[in-house]
């Protein structure tokens, strides 16, 4: 039998030697708090997780600098005793409630890293003997410092595909979900974590509402997972989530969807791949797109975190994206700068203000016409074999 004693994974945020680490993984340690924060009651599992400051001394990176802190800030988590991460057994293994408590804070957190790594498995056995059922595996989520990013990035979510990802929310989970209020946890985050950027929680805030729409009209957690997921077509890139933002802005613009200089061929591909996830159909053709110069232009950002020089802007309907390849080993170097995100941070809290307001309005009314489009597919579906 193992035993551990004061264990914990600490994550240095103020380094002294800037090239050890980019902007955005210095602030891993503080989205690992964040997401302990924001997992009320312990719904998900996150290990306890504070910010602390550690006498320099205890790290023994030597300095030539004499103005150097005297202390470090760091995140600190509690280690987890387990026996396998999630890859090692296989989705089979794990209970419905795992998943889905999971699942439900990585659509929270909008994490771009969730993989079977970072997915720690325990057993607890049963003192039943001679039960078929005596053990059971408990999920423990960890490592959420690629979570909150500060662009409408393209997450990963290894349990998306995993047969409990299926099956409707529980009464008891849609409670939850039911009473998480984004408002309260961004005020939440910026009283405890001033680090935090502000356009981290405006992304918070915006999965937070999309999830409780989401799940209000009964889709399950892979029904939502599948919606903010990118989906690639002649070298374009969106999601659904993402589609409706764009519509949100341009609504409030009072400007105009249509094609983008494609030919007809292209069109109809791109509007067959379209019905395909369930987007709403494009506008008619005869119109060109008219790209707004004021809310629109100032809210695509590269890549996952900010660049020092912007590229010139893309237009949206054919922003061009790479694949990411996502894995154990996945770092944040391997995130692309040629991919165009959606980002609100040049939103003053005004035009924040009017757009989620806004957001959450055409929520329903586009849930309901695409739980009637999803329901028509499977009646279809059904018509064809019999």
């Amino acid at each position: 039998m193992q035993f551990f004693f004061n264990i914990y994974i600490y994550k240095i945020i103020d380094r002294l030697d800037r090239t050890m680490c980019n902007k955005y993984n210095d602030r891993a340690g503080v989205r690992e708090v964040a997401a302990y924060l924001l997992d009320h009651g312990g719904f998900s599992g996150v290990p306890p997780t504070v910010l602390v400051k550690v006498s320099e001394a205890a790290f023994q990176i030597p300095t030539s600098s004499s103005s150097a802190p005297r202390h470090r800030i760091a995140s600190i988590q509690r280690f987890v005793p387990h026996e396998f991460d999630s890859g090692d057994l296989g989705p089979s293994r794990f209970s419905i409630s795992s998943v889905h408590r999971i699942g439900i804070l990585d659509i929270r957190l909008l994490n771009i890293d969730r993989h079977t790594g970072n997915i720690l498995v325990n057993k607890s056995y049963s003192k039943q003997k001679n039960s078929s059922n005596d053990v059971k595996a408990e999920l423990v989520p960890i490592d959420h410092g690629l979570c909150l990013p500060e662009v409408l990035d393209d997450p990963y979510f290894e349990w998306l595909h995993w047969p409990q990802a299926t099956v409707p929310f529980s009464d008891y989970e849609l409670e939850y979900i039911g009473s998480l209020d984004p408002f309260n946890d961004a005020s939440l985050l910026r009283s405890e974590l001033p680090l935090l950027k502000e356009s981290s929680i405006r992304i918070m805030i915006l999965c937070t509402l999309f999830l409780k729409h989401a799940a209000t009209t009964k889709f399950c957690l892979e029904d939502i997972g599948d919606m903010m997921t990118q989906r690639f077509c002649n070298g374009a890139s969106s999601s659904v989530l993402e589609h409706i933002c764009r519509k949100v802005i341009n609504i409030i613009d009072g400007r105009y969807l249509a094609e983008a200089g494609m030919d007809v061929e292209e069109i109809e591909r791109v509007e067959s791949q379209t019905r395909n996830i369930g987007l709403p159909p494009k506008p008619p053709k005869k119109y060109a797109l008219i790209r707004s110069t004021s809310m629109f232009s100032a809210y695509e950002n590269d890549g996952p975190h900010e660049m020092e020089e912007k590229e010139e802007r893309a237009d949206p309907l054919s922003m061009m994206g790479n694949s990411l390849t996502k894995s154990v080993s996945f770092s944040v170097s391997d995130l692309t700068s040629h991919t165009k995100y959606l980002s609100f941070k040049e939103m003053s809290d005004e035009e924040w203000e009017k757009f989620i307001k806004r957001f959450e309005e055409i929520l329903p009314e586009f849930f309901e016409e695409r739980k009637n489009l999803k329901i028509s597919s499977s009646i279809s579906k059904f018509g064809s074999k019999l």
